[in-house]
């Protein structure tokens, strides 16, 4: 016969059994992108790129197997990076203390969103396939870290680049230099960029959410400065509703908060409060 108390000790070890599988069964997967396997050894003496990439690529399948978001981890120091690093579904980078650099003297940028076609396969290359919508780059997180694209003049280059996706979080970093956009979030959902300071920017940059195209919404915008250029920019037939705008700032000329100078460009049901512009108003 089993006592009252062998029954309570089976009790708590079947509770700590459903415990440790409820916590197993959250866990997320970890990249260190200086772990042996990878190598990259943050020191700008060679080039990391392939340490990095590496890592990107296997946090991106193992989030796109499990279902789980995946975090890569970039430790403080100076990563030189020779190619565009490309970034996939339900990952977070943190890069807290990290200074990641890049001087390529062609197109393109430092950290391009990447996706998957309707079948699951990734969409190799930079360009957009026809898996649109929302659907491309989601659950991807940007915490920490000077992300700097030096480029000669003549180039088209950006920092980041996130195009037709959701859920997408820029936090606590420091964004510099590229010849065109420094983040390109165009046709996206649910875009949080807070504490993120733009500077170094060159030629006919601009800061925050580029739209050429495509509906954002639902994006917050937040205590960020722009040290030289105007902070939003919506071109062509871009649209933006139902945002949050507050608490920016521009310092220089011919900084501005809201550029709607296209004549299509539409901001709808936005809320923008608390912005500084020593050139420009808010919206102009």
């Amino acid at each position: 016969m089993k006592t009252k108390s062998s029954n309570s000790l089976q009790l708590v070890a079947c509770l700590i059994g459903i415990i440790g599988f409820c916590l197993s069964s959250m866990a997320t997967a970890e990249f260190d992108v200086t772990a042996p396997a990878y190598g990259a050894d943050g020191t700008d003496a060679s080039d990391d790129f392939s340490a990095i990439q590496r890592a990107l690529r296997e946090a991106g399948v193992a989030a796109r197997d499990s279902g789980k978001v995946s975090t890569v981890r970039i430790p403080a120091g100076k990563y030189y990076v020779s190619s565009t690093l490309k970034v996939y579904p339900r990952t977070t980078i943190l890069a807290e203390g990290a200074e990641l650099l890049s001087t390529m003297a062609v197109d393109g940028g430092l950290l391009h969103g990447e996706h998957y076609d309707a079948l699951g396969n990734v969409c190799e290359g930079l360009e957009d396939c026809s898996h649109g919508g929302y659907g491309q780059t989601y659950d991807v997180t940007v915490v920490g870290g000077t992300w700097d694209r030096q480029s000669p003049a003549d180039c088209n280059t950006y920092v980041i680049s996130i195009r037709h996706g959701r859920n997408l979080e820029i936090r606590n970093a420091k964004v510099r230099g590229a010849t065109n956009h420094m983040l390109n979030f165009s046709g996206c959902e649910n875009v949080v960029v807070s504490n993120v300071v733009f500077s170094a920017l060159k030629i006919y940059s601009t800061a925050v959410l580029q739209m050429t195209a495509g509906l954002a919404t639902h994006c917050k915008v937040v205590n960020c400065t722009a040290l030289n250029y105007r902070l939003i920019n919506l071109q062509g037939t871009s649209r933006m509703e139902n945002s949050y705008i507050g608490s920016n700032s521009c310092t220089e000329n011919p900084g501005g908060i809201v550029d709607l100078s296209s004549d299509n460009a539409i901001l709808r049901n936005c809320t923008i409060a608390g912005n500084r512009s020593k050139d420009k108003g808010a919206v102009y």
